[in-house]
């Protein structure tokens, strides 16, 4: 068999050669000789060949093949790595790992390697649900592993869920549709629940502070927890629950000038510059009185949030004159943002209480 490869890459090559000559050639006789010639031998290599034939096309489709498949795994790679980018942008004291795709056909196992995460997923013959399904596995594994572990199954699993739904609407919101009937609506089916908390989610989202505080706050959290509590510790779960009752609260328009909230391990404050507040705006005193009263009663995290032009002018005074130079308050972040609903322009700002 050996043999024969051998003619057949020796005829090959003299076949070649016949066709370079009747290109160069214009003396009409040779040429006319030389292209009769690579007729005759194309038709003898096809008739001699063609089992070889057979290998060596599909040697080619494979390599075909593997362009494709490098090719579908570095558009995943790309839109994955670009979102995790921004989500190292948005949250503190976490950090992604770089992602590669490793489109397999036999076992599917994802695993770190030098700071990255390989993601092994055989390859579905749709790029669509490829990239869904390495978005569900992506967050599954990176997005807070360390408080996820204690949560109840349903609440972990709709914040891998509606994450991926975040992504989409920001690289490819064309596949929401397919997400909803492929992925989503299947597992709610299984676990009705995911959908209650979907809508905690989304108002969280449209208000902007989804990420930016409820996923910061459970960075935090995942760190208290580590290590003190068993994993699935129904403590997390309603802690967890509480907080996301609070933080729907303040999506609400809450009016209070100061919100708490008070767990057996987060301790979290809210200070609202906004629109109740309007009336306050040029006197700094209730501002820093409430985040004096968060500091004496030993809330850990201070929120200052603030929406619209003269609301966000308001607060960069007030935390470039009293908070940034008060030696109780570090300051962690200072971050805008967009609130879905009007488009309206946000800031936050978080101080860590140093009393704590």
């Amino acid at each position: 068999m050996l043999k024969d490869f051998k003619k057949l890459l020796t005829e090959s090559v003299i076949l070649l050669i016949f066709f370079l000559i009747a290109l160069k050639v214009h003396f009409l006789i040779l040429n006319f000789i030389a292209i009769l010639f690579c007729i005759i031998l194309t038709l003898h290599i096809g008739l001699t060949y063609p089992e070889q034939l057979k290998i060596v096309k599909s040697w080619i489709y494979g390599l075909v093949k593997w362009y494709d498949r490098q090719k579908v795994s570095n558009e995943c790679e790309g839109k994955i790595n670009l979102y995790s980018e921004s989500l190292n942008n948005e949250l503190i004291g976490k950090e992604f790992p770089k992602t590669k795709i490793k489109l397999v056909t036999g076992e599917e196992k994802d695993y770190f390697e030098n700071g990255s995460l390989i993601i092994r997923v055989k390859d579905s013959g749709n790029p669509n649900n490829n990239l869904i399904t390495v978005a569900l596995r992506f967050f599954s594994k990176t997005l807070v592993p360390e408080t996820k572990q204690y949560l109840h199954t349903t609440l972990s699993k709709s914040i891998d869920y509606f994450s991926v739904k975040k992504f989409l609407d920001e690289h490819e919101k064309k596949l929401n549709t397919l997400f909803y009937e492929e992925y989503y609506f299947p597992e709610c089916q299984k676990e009705p629940k995911i959908k209650d908390c979907f809508s905690y989610y989304k108002a969280l989202d449209d208000a902007g502070i989804f990420n930016k505080l409820f996923i910061q706050e459970l960075v935090f959290l995942g760190r208290k927890a580590h290590f003190y509590l068993e994993p699935k510790d129904p403590k997390i779960t309603k802690e967890v629950i509480r907080l996301m009752n609070f933080l729907k609260d303040i999506v609400k328009k809450e009016k209070k000038l100061g919100l708490t909230f008070t767990g057996e391990l987060l301790k979290t404050g809210i200070v609202l510059v906004a629109k109740a507040e309007k009336s306050a705006l040029g006197d700094p005193e209730p501002f820093t009185e409430c985040v004096d009263i968060h500091i004496k009663t030993g809330i850990e995290d201070i929120y200052l949030l603030a929406s619209g032009g003269k609301n966000i002018e308001f607060l960069k005074t007030l935390t470039s004159r009293y908070f940034n130079n008060n030696p109780k308050l570090e300051k962690i972040k200072e971050q805008p943002y967009l609130i879905k609903e009007g488009g309206l322009k946000a800031l936050l700002v978080l101080y860590k209480n140093k009393q704590v």
